[in-house]
């Protein structure tokens, strides 16, 4: 009897310590699904470690941000009483140093998109931030790895990206978009050939045009307002892809010349500002009539007819201009509403949009060679 106690005893010490041995490797299991999880919600990707520096980033950015806002506000208060208004790299720099020493920030002049443009990069976080004529603020990324456009330089000016807005309709977008300038950061697409939307175009015997005057665009600011405001092109966005940083409905004056400039450096042009307006003067600029050319559009293409002409729209220096650049290389400013060569510049009729698409700054190059059999495929990273 004493015997099969022990027995039992025995089974018992066993099958209890298979439990606790079972318990020990669930609680192990559990112990470690829980120190990974909490690894990945301390390190993950959007840990909150990860979260904690964006914040001190952003916060950082707001701060230098706010600092240059503040000096540039200064700056424009020194020169209120001078003939040139410009605030310019030096004067920025000037403030900066009074409000946070000396060396700690570097200011450059730039050529932008509607004038002279500051570059600020403080020394202790490299942000660097670009400031517009306006005073606008706008911090530019730093990217650590090739991107499309660290890969490109102004020798694949004209080469495609397959940018995925078939706007020809032809369910094939490998020929649709260009590379139109690089600004060391950024990518510039342009379309391939004249955008046909219904919203805006109207025909005139079967010519494709963007008429401004009946769309209700009665001056010039109206219509440049109408092409440079981002928001009436958001149908020319890839939402999917979220390689887009804006649209506008056609190139600035500025965007062109250094475009034009960059890929022709024996023949450069330059931007006339004379009499409150703009052409485009200088070199041997007589722009191709071919469709394959970047800087004018093709006689058209079925089934909405000739297009002869191109937008351009720009602001600088307060002057409003508005251009249309024709298949003989001339520009034309709009001058009145009606009557003779500009009033048909105003009046939209030949004249067609080739839409500037703004890639973001992570755009990088997945593959490809550039050319329409074999396109720069893209994404962000």
């Amino acid at each position: 009897m004493q015997e099969i106690n022990k027995e039992t005893e025995v089974k018992k010490n066993v099958k209890s310590r298979g439990i606790t041995l079972v318990v020990l490797v669930v609680t192990i299991v559990v112990l470690l699904i829980l120190a990974g999880v909490s690894v990945s919600m301390l390190a993950g990707e959007d840990g909150i470690i990860k979260q904690a520096v964006n914040a001190k980033d952003k916060t950082k950015i707001a701060e230098e941000t706010e600092d240059i806002e503040i000096s540039y506000i200064s700056a424009s208060l020194e020169k209120i009483n001078q003939e040139d208004k410009t605030v310019y790299a030096n004067n920025l720099q000037a403030e900066l140093v009074k409000l946070l020493g000396e060396n700690k920030t570097e200011c450059t002049d730039s050529e932008g998109e509607y004038g002279n443009e500051i570059k600020v990069t403080f020394a202790n976080t490299k942000n660097k931030y670009i400031v517009d004529s306006q005073g606008n603020v706008t911090h530019k990324k730093t990217i650590g790895y090739p991107t499309l456009a660290t890969e490109t330089t102004s020798a694949n000016y004209g080469d495609y990206v397959n940018y995925n807005i078939d706007y020809d309709g032809d369910g094939d977008t490998s020929d649709d978009w260009r590379i139109f300038y690089n600004d060391g950061e950024c990518i510039y697409l342009i379309a391939s050939d004249y955008v046909y939307l219904d919203e805006y175009s109207s025909a005139y015997g079967g010519y494709a045009s963007l008429d401004l005057l009946s769309l209700g665009y009665t001056t010039p600011n109206d219509a440049i307002e109408f092409l440079l405001n981002t928001d009436n092109w958001t149908s020319l966005i890839d939402t999917e892809s979220n390689v887009v940083e804006y649209v506008y409905g056609t190139p600035t004056i500025e965007l062109y010349v250094k475009s034009w400039n960059s890929v022709y450096p024996d023949d450069l042009i330059i931007i006339n500002k004379a009499n409150d307006g703009v052409t485009i003067d200088g070199g041997h600029y007589v722009p191709s009539s071919s469709g394959s050319d970047l800087y004018c559009l093709s006689k058209g293409t079925p089934p909405y007819g000739l297009t002869q002409y191109m937008w351009l729209a720009s602001k600088i220096d307060g002057a409003t201009n508005l251009l249309k650049q024709n298949s003989s290389g001339y520009i034309v400013s709009n001058g009145t509403l009606a009557g003779g060569a500009q009033g048909w510049a105003f009046d939209g009729i030949y004249t067609g949009i080739r839409p500037i698409v703004c890639l973001k700054q992570e755009v990088i190059l997945k593959s490809g060679e550039g050319t329409i059999e074999s396109p720069f495929e893209i994404e962000v990273k």
